[in-house]
């Protein structure tokens, strides 16, 4: 419990120490304290705890959970890439001998879809504008041009063409990177 609310933002849990008469706020996220040894020198840290966020509850969503947050000085975006494909291909590779896994999304069984999942490093990576141009045919604005009225009239535009522009393109995205052989695809850049 803390006396300040901080972190992510989710909506904390609040409560009451009756002793110290003081509201208190369970934490959201171990954050704040992590970035502030960062900034005190140390260039790496984290924390493995629990957290709670007063949000919707479902039966994939828990408002209680473990988390394991970290910082590191100094790395990019580039750096936890790799850091995070080193780490699910080698516990991949620790718990089946091997990088590549079979996956069967509906339980196994006769005609069911049966995946193989190659997690081995380097993990391909897509970049967003570059995926969608291929994907659509056309040419996007440059970025730096995105707030004019050219910009938004060519994305207007592409809307109308393909109509629900996003669900189109995360299934044209998708499907023409899917096949029975498929690995994790990181996406940039959006």
């Amino acid at each position: 419990m803390s006396m300040v609310a901080g972190g992510a933002t989710a909506k904390p849990f609040v409560t009451h120490h009756n002793d110290l008469k003081l509201d208190l706020f369970m934490r959201i996220a171990p954050e704040l304290y992590l970035k502030e040894l960062v900034v005190g020198g140390l260039d790496r840290v984290f924390e493995i705890g629990r957290v709670f966020r007063n949000e919707q509850i479902d039966m994939t969503h828990n408002p209680e959970f473990s988390i394991c947050e970290f910082y590191m000085a100094y790395a990019d975006m580039y750096d936890l890439m790799e850091m995070t494909e080193s780490m699910i291909s080698g516990l991949v590779k620790y718990l089946y001998g091997t990088t590549t896994v079979k996956f069967h999304p509906q339980g196994k069984g006769e005609n069911k879809k049966e995946y193989t999942v190659d997690f081995a490093t380097p993990w391909k990576r897509f970049d967003m504008i570059e995926e969608l141009e291929k994907q659509l045919d056309c040419k996007f604005p440059p970025g730096e041009t995105l707030h004019d009225e050219n910009a938004n009239k060519f994305l207007r535009d592409l809307c109308d063409k393909v109509c629900q522009l996003c669900l189109l393109l995360w299934m044209k995205l998708t499907s023409s990177t899917m096949s029975t052989a498929v690995s994790p695809r990181p996406t940039l850049d959006y």
